[in-house]
């Protein structure tokens, strides 16, 4: 009890966030609280626009995005590592040339994964029982773009600086929702709600572009060039299996419920995964600021999971602060921020805030793993699936059953780390030195 006191006292949080952390750190943790109270708001806007029912099909389709662009995910990753690693080895001339090589590299990825997701399109719509093509198709620009937004961001997070890093959240948050919301208010529905979104993120991302024109190399370099013919190597593919299941963990749940439930039944549950979205926006955020002192760690041969325990504490917190008032008073916060059509969701908030703050945790050792390049914690997750669709099929009587499938599936996971791979809490001297320094290899 008292080492638990002394991982939350309040002294040792401010440390965390301002100190241990950095300040980029807490002006990150700042502007994705304000990113996500836009989100949020934005969300609620669309729930009343479209009802139930279109609501259900805009957040199953999103969760589809997601997971069709998990690569890019994988990949943001991997270039903040490899920028952060060059920042220490290298010079400012070797880290320009990565990035032309990472953004030609991307390219590649990101084409082939959008063109296989337009020819998939026809069946996108019968599976999801779409009355029209139109949100589908609309989600194809949306999906290419995830990988130029990863992209940038990886490049930001690898550099370190996270005050850009969390305005450029919070620009295209504003924009996502400002387009995307004005376009199913004047009639468009769920299509209209994704095509607006992807043109915020597209015109948010242009200007970004010519932001960082001064950090990439210029041509004749052979950096685009080789970018454009590298194939994926073991450590890409590795990192991208990894994300790939914790976004399935994450949005298979709308997917399956979408499939399982009446259409009311998933809009109700579709707002609930609102809710979890909500509690994971700042740990999320604050997940990516592991990245750089994880390189350092490793490079320096620092012991122990030091820089992991110490982000867990102010994630874990922030899950807290935001699930908190949700779970005392479940059915008002329902009817309150999604009208009273999703009240009958209520009982589903607590089982959701537990998976949502579970999950944050997986996903920050996640990307400790990654960016350390162990390529072995990711096939932890993929049993997790298993459970996760099993648990959905025999369980879906209502939008708070699957609520509970997804909380027991992710706390689940969180445990068998805990005992075997990188714990958060326990002391592990079974695992051994070798297992217990992965972090300072």
């Amino acid at each position: 009890m008292r080492a638990a006191w002394a991982m939350i006292a309040p002294r040792r949080v401010l440390g965390y966030l301002g100190g241990g952390m950095g300040k980029g750190a807490a002006g990150l943790a700042l502007l994705t609280v304000v990113s996500s109270v836009v989100s949020y708001a934005g969300t609620m806007a669309l729930s009343r626009l479209l009802k139930p029912t279109g609501f259900g099909d805009l957040m199953s389709l999103l969760a589809l995005g997601i997971i069709i662009a998990v690569p890019a995910v994988a990949v943001q990753t991997v270039v903040a590592s490899r920028i952060a690693h060059w920042q220490e080895r290298g010079t400012e001339e070797d880290v320009a040339r990565f990035i032309r090589h990472a953004f030609a590299h991307m390219l590649v990825i990101g084409a082939a994964v959008t063109i296989t997701y337009v020819l998939c399109i026809p069946l996108v719509v019968e599976g999801f029982a779409l009355q029209a093509p139109g949100p589908a198709i609309a989600l194809a620009p949306l999906v290419g773009l995830s990988f130029l937004f990863a992209l940038l961001s990886g490049v930001l997070q690898g550099k370190s600086r996270f005050v850009a890093l969390g305005g450029l959240i919070l620009v295209v948050t504003v924009m996502r929702f400002g387009v995307g919301v004005a376009w199913a208010a004047v009639g468009g529905g769920a299509g209209g709600a994704i095509a607006g979104q992807s043109l915020g993120v597209a015109l948010v991302s242009l200007v970004v572009l010519w932001w960082m024109r001064d950090l990439v190399a210029g041509s004749g370099t052979g950096a685009a060039t080789a970018g454009l013919r590298r194939l994926p190597d073991v450590r890409t593919l590795s990192a991208s299996t990894g994300f790939l299941s914790i976004a399935v963990l994450s949005t298979l749940d709308l997917v399956l419920a979408k499939g399982f439930m009446p259409p009311v039944q998933a809009g109700l549950y579709a707002a609930l995964s609102v809710i979890g979205k909500a509690v994971l926006f700042l740990p999320i955020a604050l997940s990516q600021v592991v990245v750089p002192p994880a390189v350092s760690a490793e490079t320096q041969a620092r012991a122990g999971n030091a820089v992991l325990r110490r982000t867990a504490v102010p994630i874990t917190l922030s899950c807290v602060v935001i699930g908190l008032p949700l779970i005392m008073a479940p059915t008002f916060s329902m009817s309150l921020l999604f009208g009273q059509a999703y009240a009958a969701a209520g009982p589903g908030v607590l089982p959701m805030v537990l998976a949502a703050t579970a999950f944050s945790l997986l996903f920050l050792t996640l990307t400790m793993t990654v960016a350390i390049g162990d390529q072995r914690w990711a096939l932890l997750l993929i049993p997790g699936i298993a459970l996760q669709i099993g648990g959905i099929w025999l369980f879906h009587g209502s939008a708070s059953q699957v609520a509970w499938v997804q909380a027991c599936v992710i706390t689940s996971l969180l445990i068998v780390n805990e005992i075997g791979f990188y714990p958060l809490l326990l002391r592990a001297p079974w695992l051994g030195p070798r297992r217990r320094g992965a972090l300072a290899r």
